[in-house]
């Protein structure tokens, strides 16, 4: 496909992720629909009746839509569930007890498969014996999964195969109050997971700790891990639909504008943020895109098509 083709398509898949993204926002049904019953009544010279009937109609199809896509997003939950289990064989059961919900395991099980040479890892469970499978049957790579918790990252470590554990390092990690860009915040005893990391860049970070005890409490992972990611790497941030872990996200974005951001639908959200070159947009475009985070915080998302921020 040629440059210009290339360029056009991508415009027109923004686009439409844009008006999709758009048409599902409360706001902007909202609007849309007062916007069109107001102008009914206008006709009929009542302009304030159709407005207050085009907000009570937006408010109720936007319950009835998200309702439905809950729905939705718990059967794709399902689906993905089988996709995973034959990686962890017996240890499915694991399943149940642990942080992260089966599709947000199915897009690290995806990002593990794309070949990574270094994964690292915060907050350890289900997704390390994934990311290790993964590892141990191509016969490359190396995991280095951060935990705060020593009992559960042993109990993680009796759940790795022979083959896998020979691919990963868990790092014990407590958490301290840290000071990080002037503030106080707790995380990892950063000494702990530095020193811990190989001289090689990190390929796969995914971000599920530790326990978001604050706005800022993952927030670091970037500020502390950023310079030591390779060109192309994916972040991974699990419980998106949470306001603090959406703070994170969007600062992320903010301050590092190499990092382009999406959202994937999964039943807890999930961001992901990709290592390219510093994005080229208008000043138009770039005011578009905060008019969407007003109008609908979390995207709906388009299954597991990503919406762009």
């Amino acid at each position: 496909m040629s440059g210009e083709r290339q360029r056009r398509e991508r415009l027109r898949r923004e686009a439409a992720e844009r008006l999709t993204e758009l048409g599902s926002a409360p706001g902007g049904r909202a609007a849309v629909a007062a916007v069109a019953v107001a102008a009914a009544g206008g006709l009929l010279r009542r302009p304030r009746e159709g407005l207050l009937v085009g907000l009570a109609a937006a408010i109720a199809a936007g319950s009835a839509r998200a309702d439905a896509a809950a729905l939705e997003r718990a059967s794709r939950n399902g689906e993905d569930l089988a996709s995973i289990a034959p990686w962890l064989g017996n240890r499915l059961g694991a399943l149940g007890s642990w942080a992260v919900d089966a599709d947000f395991a199915r897009l690290v099980l995806q990002e593990a498969g794309r070949g990574p040479g270094l994964v690292v890892e915060l907050g350890s469970g289900l997704s390390t014996l994934l990311v290790a499978a993964v590892l141990a049957e191509r016969g490359a790579g190396r995991l280095v999964s951060v935990d705060h918790d020593a009992g559960f990252a042993a109990q993680t470590a009796e759940r790795l195969d022979p083959e896998s554990r020979e691919r990963t390092e868990l790092v014990v990690a407590p958490l301290r109050e840290q000071n990080l860009a002037g503030a106080s915040i707790e995380w990892y005893e950063a000494e702990a997971v530095l020193s811990a990391l190989p001289d090689d860049p990190i390929e796969l970070l995914i971000v599920d700790g530790p326990p978001a005890t604050s706005t800022w409490t993952r927030w670091p992972a970037i500020e502390l891990l950023g310079p030591r990611l390779a060109p192309g790497a994916t972040i991974l941030l699990d419980d998106g639909r949470r306001r603090h872990e959406r703070a994170t996200a969007l600062r992320w974005a903010h301050e590092h504008p190499d990092l382009k951001l999406c959202w994937h639908d999964t039943q807890k959200g999930a961001w992901r943020l990709e290592k390219a070159g510093p994005p080229q947009e208008s000043a138009l475009r770039a005011a578009g895109r905060s008019v969407l985070r007003l109008l609908n915080p979390n995207p709906a998302g388009f299954g597991r098509w990503p919406v762009r921020r």
